[in-house]
């Protein structure tokens, strides 16, 4: 930051002028795309206007809701048939449409249809019938329950086993991807995944309420229904396992058992059950669920669930806008189809994700480059006439800055030294990142001994931080704003007051970097052959920036190899990058390669060189620190890039303090509160 911060930054009143977007645009858009909360209501729209639209046709057709001559308080596999077929197809082409106008796949939205019907629809299967086999044994055991023999024989077991079969497995798709599919991934990369799932499960639970024989028990046992199933999309990533839990869970109590489910009553059912005891117990009109012995299986079920499947593996990947990213770069990777395009370098959805569900110690903004890739920054500012004193001079302010990450992400390191008015001034401070405040905090001290703490907020490219200084025994108010520019430079102004005045701009400026021609020193010296072999590198990650599709060509083999540190192998690697080469840029990142190593062998090299890049998609700033290894062959007098593999480097936030534990001996069995 500027020299002089101990009387900091930015004004609303007479600090620098930009302009600002307007507010109705800032309702609709964020600075990554339209707000999912307008996605969420134009899917909906969607979905209305295509249901009006079939049932006007149908009607025009003749064909109206067929009914089966059962009770509407009971189910029957006509109905639903009638009912789930159109509001899936509905569904499912209001996605396609949603997919096509954000530019992202439909399988992101949890329908992949490679893992249609495989195991994990089936492992749901087994879980969902044990699940409510498992709250009858309760019941059962608290003498509520009995199975008192078949109520259809012959013939007909088999066809209404079919029949239920195949409506229960239309129902769980159907309500599955209703509320867990692209309503679930939109909400998520606007306020997360978790609190998007417990708004879809109450509405989930809502839907259900106009159910005959539903009550407020059943309600809130749907809430946790769709909460448990939440927890199945979170760990596989996929729809499937939760369609196959939701659709044998319903085929069990409903077909199976003979029971009611949600309110309604069986029809055509496999076997005679009777249900005997308070509502607590028995569920009452709901059926099973709503019994009490359901919450207490629930919870059984999602913590052994979660103890088998350990990994997160839901994953949002960037949304695409026309007008964005400019400078940046799209990277649509996927677990089945790598994609590069990083500067040139590789990264893919996993890195990423690990950041927005659980690193929030990672949340670093965008545009970073332009400070923290420990190059120097040229400062030159002025400091206002009357800032320092009723008639204190306006003074020129000129100096360099530095900033470097620290040796595990955790934060920037910083040092600066200016000439203030002839007046020489050093400051040293550390930026970092309170995941628990979820603000970013700055702590510094000057050579002269003044300290100052700040906690600062960023919206897009603007970094403001209030905080308080203590100059000469005196306390000040202060605010400091950066904006970047560009990836080279930033704007920043500095306000302060003492007391409680009114904050009034002491200092303005302008940081931008120049190259640090030390860089040269700081890399080892290569020989002529090494340096042939850098230059392709480098040649090839300037074509990829600039999609120069001929040189970038010319440069890797077109079977080069490709693996991330997932142990994924893409063995089309070139074919990938020219598709993705297709889409428009969607998110800004910066990436700092260094520490080169390069061996040569006759026509063959390997380069490897550590990177750290720093991206922003959706709502989320993220930072990854990687190390790549590269290798080449020479042909035709030029080096050709035939393999490249990288992999995430652990940052590991809290150390070990090493500790003699021969001393902790006279404290066993002793607790202290915490």
């Amino acid at each position: 930051m500027s020299s002089y911060r101990e009387q900091v930054v930015s004004d609303e009143s007479g600090g620098a002028v930009r302009e600002t977007p307007s507010l109705v645009k800032t309702f609709f858009r964020s600075p990554h795309g339209i707000r999912a909360g307008w996605r969420a209501l134009i899917f909906l729209a969607i979905v209305v206007a295509l249901r009006l639209s079939l049932s006007g046709i149908m009607r025009l057709l003749g064909h109206g809701q067929t009914d089966a001559g059962t009770p509407v308080s009971m189910l029957d596999p006509t109905r639903v048939f009638g009912a789930d077929g159109p509001r899936l197809f509905v569904l499912v082409v209001a996605a396609l449409i949603m997919a096509r106008i954000e530019r992202r796949k439909f399988s992101q939205y949890g329908l992949t249809l490679r893992s249609a019907f495989g195991l994990d629809f089936w492992i749901g299967a087994a879980i969902g019938f044990a699940t409510v086999s498992a709250v009858l044994a309760g019941i059962f055991a608290l003498h509520g329950f009995r199975l008192t023999g078949l109520a259809i024989h012959r013939s007909t077991i088999a066809t209404a086993t079919a029949a239920w079969t195949g409506a229960f497995v239309l129902v769980g798709l159907t309500e599955e991807f209703a509320f867990r599919g692209y309503l679930q991934y939109t909400l998520t990369t606007g306020m997360g995944f978790w609190p998007a799932a417990a708004v879809l499960s109450g509405l989930f639970a809502l839907a259900h309420a106009g159910n005959p024989g539903e009550s407020k028990a059943g309600l809130l046992m749907i809430v946790a229904f769709g909460i448990l199933h939440c927890l199945f999309l979170r760990r596989t990533g996929n729809l499937w396992l939760t369609a196959g839990f939701h659709a044998a869970y319903d085929w069990a109590t409903t077909f199976f058992y003979g029971l009611s489910d949600s309110g309604y009553a069986p029809y055509h059912n496999l076997l005679n059950s009777e249900l005997k005891g308070p509502n607590w117990l028995t569920g009452g009109s709901v059926g099973p669920e709503a019994s009490v012995v359901a919450p207490i299986v629930f919870v059984i079920v999602a913590i052994v669930f979660s103890r088998v499947y350990t990994e997160n593996r839901y994953r949002i990947e960037p949304q695409i806008s026309k007008n964005e990213g400019k400078g940046g770069s799209y990277n649509n990777a996927s677990p089945d189809k790598p994609a590069c395009d990083c500067a040139g370098l590789c990264c893919n959805s996993n890195h990423r994700s690990r950041s927005v569900y659980g690193g929030a110690a990672e949340a670093w903004p965008r545009n970073l480059e332009a400070r923290s890739d420990g190059r120097h920054l040229q400062e030159q500012g002025e400091v206002k006439a009357g800032a320092l004193g009723p008639n204190s001079p306006a003074m020129k302010v000129s100096g360099i800055d530095e900033c470097k990450w620290t040796a595990d992400g955790f934060g920037l390191l910083c040092t600066e030294t200016v000439d203030i008015g002839g007046t020489k001034e050093s400051e040293t401070f550390l930026q970092y990142y309170n995941p628990i405040s979820k603000k970013y905090e700055e702590h510094g001290v000057r050579n002269t001994g003044e300290v100052e703490n700040q906690t600062g907020t960023v919206n897009g490219d603007t970094w403001t931080f209030p905080g308080e200084s203590t100059v000469a025994g005196k306390s000040f108010h202060q605010r400091y704003t950066i904006r970047f520019v560009s990836k080279d430079s930033y704007e920043y102004t500095d306000e302060w007051s003492e007391g409680d005045k009114p904050l009034e701009v002491g200092m303005s400026g302008k940081c931008t970097r120049i190259a640090a021609t030390s860089d040269a020193a700081e890399q080892p010296k290569f020989s002529p052959a090494q340096q042939e072999v850098l230059d392709a590198h480098t040649a090839r990650v300037e074509a990829s920036e600039k999609r120069d599709y001929a040189t970038w060509s010319r440069i890797v083999a077109d079977d080069c190899m490709f693996s991330d540190d997932d142990g994924v192998l893409d063995t089309n690697h070139k074919a990938h990058m020219m598709e993705n080469w297709k889409l428009p840029l969607a998110y800004d990142h910066g990436v700092n390669p260094r520490d080169y190593v390069v061996h040569v062998y006759g026509s063959t090299a390997v380069l490897n060189y550590r990177v750290t890049i720093h991206e922003q998609f959706t709502d989320a700033d993220i930072i990854s620190e990687q190390r790549y290894t590269e290798t080449y062959i020479k042909q035709n007098g030029s080096w050709l890039l035939i393999a490249i593999q990288w992999g995430n480097l652990p940052v590991n936030f809290h150390k070990p303090v090493a500790v003699d534990t021969s001393i902790l001996k006279d404290y066993v069995g002793q607790c202290w509160p915490i």
